[in-house]
């Protein structure tokens, strides 16, 4: 049987927080949130990649690891905090 991934997005629903940043106490905005989750799926269905290789056998790879870097690309990076980050839920 095969396994089955799925993804939800509500963009516009005011969850009364927003993620930080632990890293650089920069706001994730949403849009940031939504590519990383996309990229990450592309990664594990396309390229077959688990979410992230346990071990020190394959160190910064996985299919956290390609969408950080994918995410890395898009612009404002320096205003805005990544998704991949490690993040904090702070209240609006």
């Amino acid at each position: 049987m095969a396994k089955v991934s799925e993804i939800r997005i509500y963009p516009h629903r005011d969850l009364g927080f927003e993620y930080r940043s632990k890293e650089s106490g920069n706001v994730v905005p949403a849009y940031r949130l939504i590519f990383h989750e996309l990229a990450e799926a592309v990664a594990k269905v396309k390229g077959g990649m688990p979410y992230i290789h346990k071990g020190e056998q394959m160190p910064g790879t996985g299919a956290h690891n390609d969408a950080k870097q994918r995410e890395k690309r898009l612009p404002n990076i320096k205003s805005e905090g990544l998704a991949g980050d490690q993040l904090i839920r702070d209240p609006k």
